[in-house]
Parts: C-alpha cells; sequence; structure tokens
C-alpha cells in the first residue's frame, strides 16, 4: 500500500500517527459536495500532519476575518438547484463561496480545519468552543 487518503471528516490524530508508525503516508484532504469534491490535500511529497494540506492547482483559497474558510474556482459549483436565496447567501460579491467552515492557514499554506461556524461557542473570556471537536483532534 502506498498511501491511505482520508477525507470526509476529521480524522484522529493518533490514527494517523498509527498508520504512519506503520510505514504508510496518510493524506488528508478537505473539500465539499459544492466544491466538486477537494479543495486542498497533502501529497506524498509535502504533507503536514494535522493539517488538509494545501489548495490544489486552480483553487483560491482565504479566510475570512471570522475564520470562515472561503473559496473561488472553477470547481466551486454555480448554486443551489431552483434555490435563488440560499445561492445569494452562499456567495459574497466577490464571488468567494462561504463553505460554513473554520478554519486556519499556516505560513506554507497548509490548512486546517477547526470547526463549523454555526456550532462555533464564543466563552466568556471571548475564547472559541468547538463543541463537534473531539478531544483527541488539535
Amino acid at each position: 500500500m502506498d498511501a491511505i487518503a482520508s477525507g470526509g471528516a476529521p480524522l484522529d490524530p493518533m490514527l494517523a500517527q498509527a498508520w504512519e508508525t506503520l510505514g504508510i503516508p496518510v493524506l488528508e484532504g478537505y473539500g465539499l459536495t459544492e466544491t466538486a469534491a477537494v479543495v486542498t490535500s497533502n501529497s506524498l511529497t509535502s504533507r503536514r500532519p494535522g493539517t488538509v494540506g494545501r489548495a490544489l492547482p486552480g483553487v483560491d483559497l482565504r479566510i475570512a476575518a471570522d475564520g470562515e474558510i472561503l473559496v473561488r474556482g472553477p470547481a466551486v459549483f454555480r448554486g443551489y438547484f431552483e434555490d435563488a436565496e440560499r445561492t445569494r447567501d452562499a456567495f459574497d460579491a466577490e464571488g468567494w463561496f462561504h463553505t460554513g467552515d473554520l478554519g486556519v492557514l499556516d505560513r506554507e499554506g497548509c490548512l486546517t480545519i477547526r470547526g463549523r461556524k454555526k456550532y462555533l461557542i464564543k466563552g466568556a473570556g471571548a475564547q472559541n468552543v468547538f463543541p463537534e471537536r473531539t478531544s483527541s483532534s488539535p
């Protein structure tokens, strides 16, 4: 086996490390139905454990001021079928698709998913709490 690809749900870092210890690279990626699946991915030659990798060629990726992951490019869908209101809500004036996911980009452009925007809880001390993350998640 050359590698294991993982996407669609958070991968427990301990499980990823177990595969890596066995000599099997784990390639995590990120994407949505609205983005023709993959937006970012680690590769065999460039992978950062705990991240879902860098944007694929042709994909524009940025983080909004509130931490939301924004995507733009030819692989992004044009809108929800027969749902103009939902389509308007999903895109901003510059054509960025608002994923509803929260993340951060590191200096090398690797994306780390933090949670879903609609589930974010603001704590009393202004801390962000992501209830869907497990104790072993980054």
